[in-house]
């Protein structure tokens, strides 16, 4: 870390020691400890040792026994040098310090990516059981559709900084219907049930708000559970009604 850091005096008392310079520390200086620990230039930092010595003293729910089973339970070496982590075990262990002070909001941006299949449905696991309480509430950014399917309630699709739909991940995926159809079917499907579609030339695509209705039209017709994948497929390159 390069450069000079300076606080007002009348910063409070409590203070860390980072590289033989002390920093003291309160919410609006939060950030720079942050990067202090995270930064990719940091050659001495250890998992463990560091983590829970500077976090113990910002955060005062900090609960350094969640940290430690976090860590042992995605198996993070606490004596390796963070600097020689896999892009994976970082991001575990910056969720992991993220999630020790029980935080009732948690915004975390791509968190399974870089991360095998195991992990990621080991930490899909973790983030059902952090909002159990109901308290507890994740806002995850991804575009790993799949993992949203496992644990999301809510899900809103932004296309060029605008929303195009927020809605229960239930709804979308068991009471929406995805009809393929020929030109014939598509121009009996009524309107009022359409949502969006896309015509092709060998298949016409369409996203009805209830499946039950459109099935009634005929054995013709095939209506599937959408995954969350084809629904915002349709979104961005099909015609919203």
């Amino acid at each position: 870390v390069k450069g000079k850091i300076e606080f007002p005096e009348n910063y409070p008392k409590e203070e860390l020691i980072f590289e033989n310079e002390t920093i003291k520390v309160n919410d609006e200086n939060k950030r720079f400890v942050d990067f202090f620990i995270f930064n990719k230039e940091n050659k001495g930092f250890e998992a463990m040792v560091e983590a829970k010595r500077i976090y113990k003293n910002i955060y005062k729910k900090w609960d350094e026994k969640f940290f430690i089973k976090t860590l042992e339970k995605f198996q993070i070496s606490v004596s390796k040098k963070i600097k020689d982590y896999s892009k994976g075990m970082q991001k575990m262990l910056s969720i992991a310090v993220g999630m020790s002070h029980h935080p009732r909001l948690l915004i975390l941006d791509e968190p399974t990516s870089s991360l095998d299949p195991v992990k990621r449905q080991d930490l899909l696991g973790l983030f059902q059981e952090y909002v159990e309480n109901g308290e507890n509430s994740i806002l995850v950014s991804s575009h790993i559709t799949t993992d949203l399917e496992k644990v999301a309630d809510y899900v809103m699709f932004i296309k060029a900084g605008k929303i195009v739909f927020c809605e229960e991940i239930t709804k979308l995926i068991y009471e929406y219907g995805l009809v393929r159809c020929s030109g014939e079917i598509f121009d009996r499907i009524p309107k009022k049930q359409m949502i969006v579609y896309q015509n092709r030339d060998y298949q016409n695509l369409v996203l009805v708000k209830n499946r039950t209705g459109i099935e009634d039209m005929g054995s013709r017709v095939s209506v599937e559970n959408p995954a969350l994948e084809d629904i915002m497929k349709l979104f961005s390159r099909g015609v919203i009604v």
